[in-house]
């Protein structure tokens, strides 16, 4: 296909560059913001904004859809170019609900699992049971299977200090992810100025220490080493991830 990319911040369509060509062609979306139905041509199918998008190995496209007007939903388009929707606000598993109105200004991500059908889903869920509230939203990481049926991973606990301790038991400030080939989740935590992992269903920090927000350390085991605010996390070469901290790219291998 080429490179997909997303129109203006606020234009319901998304378009890809042939790399081959360098010309832009239409991929999702008619230019009219809806919900479109699901099950028929990405490019006849009313989409609204784009908020994050991402592709898998095979070449499915993942990407938020949400306005304020619409519900918020995770779709994708197959490669046969077929618009699905994977998750929407409402849906339920278990105690947790999907959360109406999501706070776009904390990002929603979608990221695609290496060498899996699923993906994992940063959204907010409703009905969190360890929080005195019931109806408490909390931000949350999410396995989402094909079928839409998901589990949680991670994010609904109480302790947010705690190293080794079991993800679901976790308080994350949750900012983008990363998936690397082993399976490990890699979360980028801006607020607090850390990057953690989560592997085995325990969450660990790699590096950085909350309230420490500078720059220190290069060369330097990944443990002493301190970040302003990481803001953005990536694969890179399928077992290491680079950060985007302030106005840094760092590495960690």
């Amino acid at each position: 296909m080429g490179l997909p990319l997303r129109a203006a911040p606020d234009e319901p369509l998304l378009r890809y560059v042939d790399l081959t060509t360098g010309r832009v062609h239409h991929f999702a979306g008619t230019g009219t913001c809806g919900a479109g139905p699901d099950g028929g041509p990405a490019t006849a199918t009313d989409i609204t904004r784009v908020n994050h998008l991402s592709v898998s190995d095979t070449g499915v496209v993942h990407f938020t859809n949400q306005r304020a007007w619409l519900p918020f939903a995770y779709r994708y388009v197959d490669t046969g170019g077929v618009i699905h929707t994977l998750l929407q606000a409402g849906d339920t598993s278990g105690t947790f609900t999907i959360a109406s109105h999501t706070n776009f200004s904390d990002g929603e991500y979608v990221v695609p699992i290496p060498g899996s059908p699923d993906v994992y889903v940063i959204t907010t869920v409703n009905n969190v049971p360890a929080w005195p509230l019931s109806t408490q939203a909390r931000r949350v990481v999410l396995r989402v299977a094909p079928t839409g049926a998901f589990t949680l991973v991670a994010g609904s606990g109480l302790d947010a200090t705690g190293e080794g301790i079991a993800a679901t038991s976790a308080e994350l400030t949750l900012g983008p992810i990363a998936v690397l080939d082993d399976g490990s989740v890699w979360v980028a935590e801006t607020s607090t100025e850390r990057v953690r992992r989560i592997a085995g269903g325990t969450v660990t920090t790699i590096a950085g220490t909350s309230g420490m927000s500078t720059f220190s350390g290069d060369g330097v085991p990944a443990s002493t080493a301190l970040f302003t605010a990481p803001r953005s996390i990536a694969r890179w070469r399928g077992t290491h991830v680079l950060i985007v901290d302030s106005n840094v790219v760092r590495a960690i291998w």
